[in-house]
């Protein structure tokens, strides 16, 4: 139950999320790249985040998140 609602709440809400999962996906390809045994797995990481980076881009600019 929203005891207050504000119309930004919910961007807000998808930004910190995104901010939050990019942070950690970034770390992630950190820790590949500096100490994972398979050595070009952070390369797959990095891919995923860019191409998840690309595809918000794309429902930002349309607007295809309402």
């Amino acid at each position: 139950m929203d005891l207050v609602y504000f119309p930004e709440s919910y961007n807000l809400f998808i930004v910190t999320v995104l901010v939050f999962t990019f942070i950690r996906m970034l770390i992630r390809a950190f820790f590949e790249w500096k100490y994972s045994k398979y050595l070009k797995q952070f390369i797959l990481t990095l891919t995923e985040t860019f191409i998840l980076l690309a595809a918000l881009i794309v429902f930002a600019k349309f607007n295809l998140l309402y």
